[in-house]
């Protein structure tokens, strides 16, 4: 039996969902990200600005001085769960292993189903079509042996494509490609790598392994292995069976004028931990790991990790951070940007102790329902106290929260 993944990477994912929202930007240079006259960031942009060297990243600024014609808009979060979410659903009508990467990736496993789908390329085709039919969304695949090669072929066949990488052909296929086509190869690796006379995959699998790894450790042998094709795990499927957990983060920021307030901070704090917790929910993980980032006006930037037990909720992953934010913000200098970032994300189910199993079960139905309405009405359709501007402790009162959320889920049910 050989195995089959299929990694589907939705185009410019953003930019085509604020297409589908607004169509009179379909064909037109699009960034979805800051004002180019304050200090936001580009968050996507589409193929369009690419040709004149915009980044993902880069400053607003710095985006609408290469490409003065583009059209800036602000993200909707919300909407791109949703979508994300329908996508992940569409994927499950075709094999019951799917595992979202990011909010617009995912790898499908597709091993020991060749009697279903025989021919890999008229599977691509289906899954293409069905996607596209459905949302409107475009979808490049790469279907390979294993997830490394597949997420690597996804790339190769953007915009809106699709490449088979056949068993026994993986090295042959990255061989041509640049070290920066294989994900883990970062600026730093590869201006090492530059430095040995290295430019392609290809030259990485040939060269001598002991040389690799005096130059870069331990992953100079991964990284030969990867070269060659050789992914560490073969299979979705073989992955989830690991119990090692997946390493994986999930973050937002947030960028403004200058905020010297603490309780404004712990206001716009709140707000992100809202929208970090929806979709660590929607992935059906939790996390051990919370990150705190400041920038202060002059650019300094500061962050403080803290590792806590399996956290699901927004208002256990806020206490986190309100104890993290005064150890941070120590100078009497504005801030410009704030940002939260969960990682080390398992899914776990929470394995707690007896009395703490309750607790953590009212927990789980009220984000339940919290989160249907997010679904429905967007992250703003409940708001965090502090978020909006009240005095009282966010996310203090859930019974409270949980009965708003029965009564506006009737009111949507009525509508």
């Amino acid at each position: 039996m050989e195995p089959l993944v299929v990694f589907a990477d939705l185009d410019t994912f953003f930019v085509s969902v604020q297409r589908l929202l607004n169509p009179s930007l379909v064909g037109k240079p699009v960034i979805v990200g800051g004002d180019p006259q304050g200090r936001g960031v580009v968050a996507a942009c589409s193929y369009e600005t690419r040709a004149y060297g915009v980044k993902s990243g880069m400053s607003a600024r710095d985006a609408y001085r290469l490409c003065p014609q583009a059209i800036f808009t602000r993200g909707h979060g919300e909407y791109y769960g949703y979508y994300s979410r329908w996508v992940k659903e569409l994927l499950l009508t075709f094999t019951p292993d799917v595992e979202a990467r990011s909010i617009d990736e995912f790898a499908c496993d597709f091993s020991g189903m060749e009697r279903l789908w025989p021919d890999p390329a008229a599977l691509a085709r289906r899954i293409r079509e069905k996607v596209y039919l459905a949302t409107g969304l475009p979808l490049s695949l790469g279907l390979a042996t294993n997830s490394l090669v597949a997420k690597v072929a996804a790339g190769e066949a953007k915009p809106d494509g699709f490449v088979v990488v056949q068993s026994g052909e993986e090295a042959s296929f990255l061989a041509p490609l640049a070290l920066s086509k294989l994900p883990g190869i970062g600026p730093v690796t590869e201006e090492t790598l530059a430095g040995m006379g290295l430019r392609t995959l290809g030259e990485v699998a040939a060269f001598p392994v002991r040389l690799l790894k005096a130059a870069l450790g331990i992953n100079g042998e991964i990284l030969h292995r990867k070269a060659r094709g050789e992914a560490g795990v073969a299979t979705v499927t073989e992955r989830a069976a690991s119990e090692e957990p997946v390493t994986r983060s999930l973050g937002h920021e947030s960028t403004f004028e200058d905020v010297a307030d603490p309780r404004r901070l712990l206001g716009i704090l709140a707000g992100l931990v809202t929208e970090a917790g929806f979709r660590l929910r929607a992935g059906g993980f939790t996390t051990r790991l919370v990150t705190l980032k400041l920038r202060y006006r002059d650019f300094q930037t500061v962050s403080m990790q803290r590792l806590v037990p399996p956290l699901f909720a927004d208002e256990d992953i806020f206490t986190t951070v309100k104890e993290l934010l005064p150890r941070l913000f120590t100078r009497r200098v504005g801030v410009r940007l704030v940002g939260v970032r969960l990682s080390r994300l398992v899914r776990d189910l929470h394995q707690l102790p007896l009395f703490e199993w309750e607790r953590r079960m009212r927990q789980k139905n009220l984000y339940a329902a919290l989160d249907r309405i997010h679904h429905r009405f967007g992250l703003e359709a409940i708001t965090p106290l502090a978020a909006a501007g009240g005095s009282a402790s966010p996310f203090a009162h859930p019974a409270a929260v949980l009965k708003r959320a029965n009564a506006e889920l009737v009111v949507s049910r009525r509508m």
